[in-house]
This record gives structure tokens, sequence and C-alpha cells, in this order.
């Protein structure tokens, strides 16, 4: 089924939304992570704010569960907008890293298009500074 452009729109926001809600909890909630994870496609392409590049499902959600891991607090604050083909998320952050119990602050922006069954299939990630 293809999704017409109000449609694709829609989704695109609310998956985002969702991405960014279970990204709070996916540090300390197991299932909280694999419902976060099932919103990628399975040959999805997520860019770091490093600008490392994951392709697929098995190297998506090894970035995902080390970045989980790493950090064991979020809290994110976030508004999403939309952009013709795709969702822009203005977003800070406040977390507490595992090793360290070091607390820091990050702002950036993410860029995500959705495939036609509503997946995320490319997620680029960018911090401001």
């Amino acid at each position: 089924m293809r999704m017409n452009n109000n449609e694709l729109g829609s989704d695109l926001m609310e998956t985002l939304t969702e991405y960014f809600t279970l990204s709070d909890s996916a540090c300390d909630n197991g299932d909280s992570l694999k419902k976060l994870l099932t919103l990628f496609a399975d040959e999805a392409v997520v860019t770091d704010n490093r600008g490392y590049v994951y392709r697929g499902r098995a190297q998506v959600d090894q970035f995902f569960n080390n970045f989980f891991t790493e950090n064991v607090k979020l809290k994110h604050i976030f508004e999403v907008h939309k952009q013709e083909n795709r969702v822009e998320v203005n977003w800070g952050v406040v977390g507490q890293k595992e090793n360290s119990q070091k607390i820091f602050a990050l702002t950036g922006t993410d860029l995500a298009m959705l495939n036609d069954q509503g997946k995320i299939i490319n997620l680029r990630v960018t911090t401001d500074h």
C-alpha cells in the first residue's frame, strides 16, 4: 500500500515523536529499546553526529544498543517539523554517561525519511558544536 503525501507527513511526524519519546526510556527499559528498533526499516541507514554510517538491521541495532548502554539517563526536549518528504527535529538532550557518570547537554537536529511502510529508512543526526 502506497501512502499519499498527507498520510506520509503525518506518519513521519508521529514516528519521529515516538522515536524521541522512546529514546528517553530505552536506556533502562529493554521493551522501549525493542520498540524503538522496530521504527527502522531493515535496510535503514543511520548517520551519527560524528559522521559514522550504519547500514542495515544488524548495524543499526548494534549502534542503538551501544548508544543506550553508554548513556544511562536521557531526557529530550524536541520539536518536529515536516519538510516535503522528510522530517526535521530540533532537539536538546541532557544525559548521563555510564562509566564516568558525567552529565552532559547537547542540542542538534535530526533529519529523517520514511519508506512506504512508515519505517525510518534514513536518519541523520547532527549536533550543534
